[in-house]
């Protein structure tokens, strides 16, 4: 694994307008250098989409803008992992941040390396996972996508 493991950091949006500025200004301003950032709209009529283009204008690193018609949380989740090409994912709701060493914690613990803050405030509370291809195929069945 490199010394510097790509992370793609997910978020999913929905009529979330008033919020989006600050998420996404929370992952631009992370110390981590290998971020990927995946920004899934899923059919917001708020005003969203045109926040989240503004606050991606000068994104320093690789990211993709998807806005569709609404599916769903479930599928617009597996749609990001499905585009994610990083080693390790991370799911980060429009209404919450980041603290600028989330990232960089975040990839210390899981990959062994020693951390002396794990966690963070209830309230900002994505979830960590290795990336494995069959994960994302499980992400995908039936048991996982909206009813």
């Amino acid at each position: 694994m490199d010394s510097f493991p790509k992370v793609s950091i997910i978020t999913p949006s929905y009529n979330q307008g008033q919020f989006l500025r600050k998420t996404i200004e929370s992952v631009l301003n992370q110390t981590y250098p290998n971020i990927e950032l995946i920004v899934i709209d899923d059919g917001s009529t708020d005003g969203s989409v045109a926040a989240i283009a503004r606050a991606l204008t000068d994104c320093p690193f690789p990211h993709h803008f998807l806005h569709r018609e609404n599916r769903g949380a479930h599928a617009t989740l597996n749609e990001g992992v499905e585009l994610a090409s990083g080693d390790c994912i991370g799911i980060l709701n429009t209404d919450d941040i980041y603290i600028p060493e989330r990232t960089e914690f975040m990839v210390r613990t899981a990959t062994g390396g020693s951390a002396t803050y794990v966690g963070g405030s209830s309230d900002v509370a994505p979830v960590w996972v290795r990336l494995a291809r069959a994960a994302a195929r499980l992400m995908r069945t039936d048991l996982c996508r909206s009813q």
